[in-house]
């Protein structure tokens, strides 16, 4: 995954890296059930932790608030120096919340667009039409919130 790439690139480069996966991830996913586990998980020599809660089933801000806290607690006893999140909002918002509070640098790395990555698998254009356009509508001003609060050197009116 590119996540995965990006944490061996670090790792090769001399970092010392830890994941912590969503907070919530895998329990709040019934496709992920078989896959969750409270212990550490090593792939190629790069450390996945995974903390149960909160679990991602409640309305964006309250899991952001607390996967925040989640993800603060985490860093510190992980003693880490820079927080990356990968988009989209829902692992932004949170991973800029506890990088904020904790005082340490926070990277955004935003990734695909959901509607546009959606429509590129539907074959058929008629059905490429969002049957909830207010949905992707919101979807889009979340990422951009989220990229605008990352970055605010960057934000233009």
């Amino acid at each position: 995954t590119r996540t995965h790439a990006i944490a061996q690139a670090l790792q090769e480069a001399g970092g010392d890296v830890c994941v912590l996966t969503r907070p919530g991830y895998p329990w709040d996913r019934k496709d992920r059930l078989t896959d969750a586990s409270a212990q550490p998980t090593v792939v190629d020599q790069v450390q996945y932790v995974h903390v149960q809660r909160p679990a991602n089933n409640r309305p964006v801000m309250q899991f952001a608030i607390e996967a925040a806290t989640s993800i603060a607690q985490d860093a510190i006893k992980q003693r880490v120096a820079v927080i990356h999140a990968a988009s989209n909002h829902v692992n932004a918002l949170p991973a800029l919340s506890a990088a904020r509070h904790l005082g340490i640098p926070f990277q955004y790395e935003m990734r695909g667009l959901w509607e546009l990555s959606r429509a590129s698998r539907t074959p058929d254009p008629p059905q490429r039409q969002s049957r909830h356009p207010a949905l992707h509508k919101q979807s889009k001003n979340q990422r951009r919130q989220s990229c605008w609060a990352a970055h605010p050197e960057q934000r233009r009116e």
